[in-house]
């Protein structure tokens, strides 16, 4: 049983520091020694090198890439809806503060 583990571990962190190190290759925002760099840090330090390779090089994707749209909700910030989302928020909100109330009476 603990070799399966270890095998599948070995997996994981096999699988993640090959998808930082070709999110670190594919980068556009860095020099070729930024790469090589970011790639000895992935392999030397592979769970830590990988998860701060992973975030740097996805904070510097362009805005505009096309990859994604700006909008966490999907929609473009010209239309509307904006305002229903935050009542939404808060009529959660409030009823989940008075349901937390009863169940805490309990």
């Amino acid at each position: 049983m603990l070799l399966i583990a270890i095998v599948l571990f070995v997996i994981v962190v096999a699988t993640l520091n090959t998808l930082a190190t070709v999110s670190a290759l594919r980068s556009t925002g860095s020099s070729t020694s930024q790469k090589v760099a970011q790639v000895c840090l992935v392999w030397l330090l592979p769970i830590v090198g990988s998860v701060l390779v992973l975030s740097v090089t996805h904070e510097r994707e362009p805005s505009g890439s096309g990859k994604y749209s700006d909008s966490p909700y999907g929609w473009d910030s010209t239309g509307g809806g904006g305002s229903d989302a935050s009542s939404y928020d808060s009529g959660g909100l409030g009823s989940e503060s008075s349901g937390g109330g009863d169940a805490g009476g309990h």
